[in-house]
């Protein structure tokens, strides 16, 4: 089971979602579809994870949101819950 909460992050207020093998994204314009397959990006990507168990900075681990252009919708309160198991 794979599942991403996300709040506050750009366009995004609230969202929880299950993922399932094939999981399709329907949305108006500028709703936050790319946000979601962009975090899942990042968050699927081994070598993210890798840079955190080994200390990086938050300034660090910040390139990969800049590398995708969604540095930009962090907020004070963003927040992110990634499972996978």
């Amino acid at each position: 089971m794979e599942q991403l909460i996300i709040k506050n992050f750009g366009p995004i207020s609230s969202l929880n979602i299950n993922l399932s093998q094939l999981t399709l994204f329907i949305g108006k314009q500028s709703s936050g579809k790319s946000a979601i397959a962009k975090l899942l990006t990042i968050f699927r990507d081994v070598e993210f994870w890798y840079n955190i168990a080994s200390g990086d900075s938050i300034d660090d681990l910040m390139d990969y949101f800049r590398d995708l252009k969604i540095s930009s919708y962090f907020k004070e309160d963003t927040f992110f819950e990634y499972r996978y198991e």
